[in-house]
């Protein structure tokens, strides 16, 4: 069971990888962000912009609890200067945190990679489920853990 959870697992974050290489992509054309209205008095979101992501909170009142935008980049489209993709800005009732596309899509494809080796392995037929000890010679219990042998063991 363990192993199909990290499996589920290393297959989202290979998901969000993947969604993260678009995003970047996209982000050179367009402005693209989404706002989440959770509290009444701010709007915390995320805006993806000429390379970078960010994240960030408005405090505003929040028209819904759901804000999305996705157009082209215009010449009034300015964000907070960055350094090397990072970066930081306030505004009056705003503030922003920059982070590199460059930085996020290789960290998400390593989460997956660790998570798809960190899965445990898969046991033979005929060895113990808990420790892994060869059953041939005691078919009833494990003489290693004291395990009780299963039918499908």
């Amino acid at each position: 069971m363990k192993r199909r959870h990290i499996t589920i697992l290393a297959a989202m974050s290979l998901a969000l990888c993947v969604a993260i290489a678009l995003l970047w992509f996209d982000s050179k054309r367009n402005l693209a962000g989404i706002g989440l209205g959770i509290s009444s008095t701010a709007i915390y979101g995320a805006i993806a912009h000429d390379g970078t992501l960010w994240l960030g909170v408005a405090y505003e009142q929040p028209r819904s609890f759901v804000n999305t935008v996705r157009r082209p980049i215009g010449a009034g489209d300015k964000f907070g200067p960055t350094v090397a993709g990072f970066g930081w800005m306030r505004d009056s009732n705003a503030y922003f945190l920059g982070l590199p596309f460059w930085m996020l899509l290789p960290a998400a494809a390593g989460l997956s990679i660790w998570l798809w080796r960190a899965r445990p392995p898969k046991h033979a037929a005929g060895v113990c489920r808990r420790c892994g000890y060869d059953l041939r010679a005691t078919p009833d219990r494990c003489p290693e853990c004291g395990a009780a042998v299963t039918p499908a063991d």
